[in-house]
């Protein structure tokens, strides 16, 4: 195989300190807040690349873009668009809310700027005037694929605008997904927001354990990362917002079970190679069962994961990086990756960031992956996001206590059906060669 240079392995591309990089990810998050409202544009950039661009602050959900809209910091929102939806919001009010809230001009029109015809449509929707029904039926039938003014304002998470064309709903009511009828265009522009009714996940009663079973006993049971892209560089109209909800659907789902989770967003090709290189070179991953690995996005070639900057990262490089030559830390572990990946036509080209790897010498060992072949952008009964993910999702919280994975795989098919009948995931085992258990506590 094509071996990675001794300097990757360098202190320069791992934590600050490898006797705190399991205990300094809170930390990190804090600094890196800290940097966004100071402007340390630089800082930021480099914080990031660890923390990932999803981090909200616990009381507020104030999101990286909503901490630099209120502290007029116009550099960083300008970096920080490249990751981050501007119609993200803290449960109420988006960015450029609050930028408006402090009187920082400058900021809110860089935020209105990346959505210009969006907040256009807004203000025609407020005033209510037969110009709004020209433009639902001309631009927006186009580019955002809704048909009337209240499709219009729900597609630009103006809920308060919403009972403007409808007396009778209530604010209940306008939080509920008029998109389901909507196109997948459409659906990339809506702010996602997740149901607070979530999954119920059942714990084990007891830890299955044997020769022939992968030893899940420790007290943080399994190590996971999710890699989100859902967000393109100059791209809006690749936009997959459905993968956000995803990812608070799962991450829910996995902390419930006991295991530590933490989602990465949108990351660029290098901030993607660099963030799972610190995972494999850290000691976080000495003291758990296993190691999940949930990774959704665009696939590219039937091979490649489409990245934020538009290059790519080839499956195999990421499933490479922890063989057990490479990652001694996972020896004898069950190592699991769930690529969520979806085909577009409407991405032509892309450069790959990573070299052609060969597994000959040192094959994977201790490894299953489950492939969506194709994402279902479809809505799901319990939000907006796909039907692989949220199906994934309901067969882990109904069946992880008791099911090793084949069985829980089969589970998850028949959830799968109900929705999206037309595919067919994929289970790949390489090496795997005893029983997982996911031992929920």
């Amino acid at each position: 195989m094509s071996k990675e240079s001794p300097s990757t392995h360098s202190p320069a591309v791992q934590l600050s300190s490898e006797a705190t990089a399991s205990n300094d990810i809170s930390d990190k998050d804090a600094e890196l807040f800290k940097s966004v409202e100071n402007g340390d544009s630089a800082r930021v950039q480099e914080l990031i690349q660890y923390t990932g661009a999803a981090v909200r602050r616990s009381k507020t959900s104030c999101t990286l873009l909503h901490a630099a809209a209120s502290h007029n910091q116009a550099d960083v929102v300008v970096f920080l668009l490249k990751l981050i939806s501007p119609n993200i919001t803290n449960e109420e009010d988006t960015p450029a809310h609050v930028a408006a809230e402090k009187g920082h001009t400058q900021v809110l029109k860089l935020l209105k700027g990346t959505r210009k015809k969006q907040i256009d449509c807004w203000q025609l929707v407020q005033t209510q005037t037969v110009t709004a029904e020209s433009w639902v039926d001309g631009v927006l039938a186009r580019e955002l694929g809704v048909t009337t003014p209240r499709l219009l304002a729900n597609a630009l998470n103006m809920e308060s605008i919403v009972t403007l064309f409808d007396k009778k709903a209530s604010k209940r009511c306008s939080q509920t997904v008029e998109s389901k009828s909507l196109p997948s265009s459409a659906l990339s522009t809506v702010h996602i927001k997740v149901s607070t009714r979530q999954f119920r996940v059942r714990r084990a009663t007891v830890i299955q354990g044997g020769a022939d079973v992968y030893k899940m006993d420790k007290e943080a049971r399994g190590f996971v990362r999710i890699l989100n892209f859902s967000c393109f560089k100059d791209r809006s109209d690749l936009n997959l917002q459905q993968l956000d909800y995803d990812a608070c659907i799962m991450s829910d789902v996995f902390d419930k079970m006991g295991y530590m989770c933490k989602t990465h967003s949108s990351l660029t090709a290098q901030q993607t190679k660099e963030v799972l290189k610190n995972i494999r070179d850290g000691d976080e991953l000495t003291d758990v069962g296993c190691a999940i690995f949930v990774i959704s996005g665009y696939g590219v070639n039937g091979r490649k994961i489409l990245t934020s900057d538009m290059q790519c990262v080839d499956t195999d490089y990421i499933l490479n990086l922890f063989k057990d030559s490479e990652c001694p830390q996972l020896r004898n572990k069950p190592k699991l990756f769930i690529f969520n990946l979806f085909k577009s036509e409407a991405i032509t080209s892309s450069r790959s960031e990573s070299p052609k790897v060969v597994r000959l010498a040192d094959p994977l060992k201790d490894m299953a992956c489950i492939y969506s072949n194709s994402i279902g952008l479809d809505c799901v009964p319990n939000g907006k996001g796909t039907s692989f993910s949220w199906s994934l999702c309901r067969a882990l919280a109904d069946h992880s206590a008791e099911q090793e994975l084949g069985d829980l795989y089969r589970e998850f098919l028949k959830e799968y059906s109900k929705s999206s009948p037309s595919s067919s995931p994929e289970l790949r085992l390489f090496g795997f060669t005893k029983k997982f258990f996911f031992n929920p506590l």
